[in-house]
C-alpha cells in the first residue's frame, strides 16, 4: 500500500504533493518522498512554495492525516481541477 504526503500551508489554503512516502523494507521509518516529476521541478516548487509561504506555519502530513482538509484547498501537483500544475507553479522560478 503506498501512502502520499502534503506539505501544507493552513493560511494560504495551498499545499504540494510531495509524493509516495518511501520507506526501505528493513524499517518502520520514512526517509522520503518519491514523486513521478523531475525531481528538478519538484525541489523549485518546494522552495517557491516555502518562499511564497515564510513566517506562516507550514506543516508535513501524510494522507491519512489530511481529513481536515477541503476542496477549499489548491493542490499545487498534477491536477488542474484541483490547482496549478506543478510545471506552470514554477514557469516564472529564476534559471
Amino acid at each position: 500500500m503506498s501512502r502520499s504526503a502534503y506539505l501544507v500551508c493552513e493560511d494560504t489554503k495551498e499545499m504540494i504533493c510531495l509524493g509516495k512516502i518511501t520507506t526501505p523494507p528493513d524499517s518502520a521509518v520514512s526517509f522520503g518522498f518519491w514523486h513521478g516529476e523531475g525531481r528538478e521541478i519538484v525541489l523549485k516548487a518546494i522552495i517557491k512554495f516555502l518562499g511564497m509561504n515564510m513566517g506562516k506555519v507550514i506543516r508535513v502530513l501524510p494522507e491519512e492525516d489530511m481529513d481536515d482538509y477541503d476542496e477549499s484547498y489548491r493542490i499545487i501537483g498534477h491536477d488542474a481541477a484541483m490547482g496549478p500544475l506543478m510545471s506552470d507553479y514554477i514557469k516564472d522560478f529564476p534559471k
